[in-house]
């Protein structure tokens, strides 16, 4: 984010109570709302004028501002971190503790929360997609924006994807005029209805190579596949 803004000279705080809403990677449901609440407070240590607000949720936690400030400032070495047989502790003790005090917070409600609301419920159904579930709940928020009637058209949302510590990326994207024309093609309602309830036999059947499970032959079946492979897995 630092990077982002500071390409656009925008501050923090004004960025995230500017935008319209935010679409993060989201493996599991509580992911996106602890990420896009560490951003928020980290964002308010970014600004002198705003650090008045930051040293008052530490205060509400029993946190050490300075501390919570200098640990907002800091990048450290995670691989010498590991190497000195600490990877078990938090790099950022002090500060997810107030993090953590942030979330039960009006304020949190108020000026965060509310911006991860769109799509959120849809999105709850699906499993841990990986990489994939950023641009699903993108496509989520769409279908629900759609069928509220909640017009979009030049909206600026947060999207934030990354993987396994490796790499983040943050862009702005702004919503097209006939967004919602390619929302009614989504059909993400409509996909969900397709699913396959799996058993313990059917999991453990698709651990075996070799091994269809019985609902794989039934699908297979149905759609004239004679093979009747794990790794088919319904593609026919």
């Amino acid at each position: 984010m630092d990077d982002l803004l500071s390409r656009t000279g925008e501050a923090h705080r004004d960025f995230y109570e500017r935008i319209h809403g935010a679409f993060l990677h989201r493996p599991y449901h509580r992911m996106p709302i602890n990420a896009l609440a560490a951003l928020y407070l980290w964002g308010l240590s970014r600004r002198s004028a705003d650090h008045g607000q930051l040293a008052a949720l530490c205060e509400t936690v029993g946190a050490d501002p300075e501390r919570v400030l200098e640990e907002m400032g800091s990048s450290p070495d995670l691989f010498v971190h590991t190497a000195e047989g600490r990877q078990g502790a938090s790099v950022y003790a002090e500060s997810m503790k107030v993090v953590r005090g942030f979330r039960k917070t009006e304020a949190f409600r108020g000026a965060v929360a509310q911006k991860l609301m769109l799509g959120t419920d849809l999105a709850m159904d699906l499993g841990n997609l990986y990489t994939a579930s950023l641009p699903a709940w993108i496509a989520a928020g769409l279908v629900e924006a759609r069928e509220r009637g909640v017009e979009l058209a030049g909206e600026e949302f947060l999207c934030v994807g990354y993987g396994s510590g490796d790499a983040a990326e943050a862009t702005v994207i702004q919503i097209a005029e006939r967004w919602a024309d390619a929302a009614e093609r989504i059909n993400f309602r409509e996909a969900l209805q397709q699913r396959v309830v799996l058993d313990k036999e059917d999991y453990e059947a698709l651990q075996v190579p070799t091994q269809g499970p019985h609902w794989l032959e039934r699908s297979c079946s149905e759609l004239g596949c004679s093979s009747h492979e794990a790794s088919c897995l319904g593609s026919c």
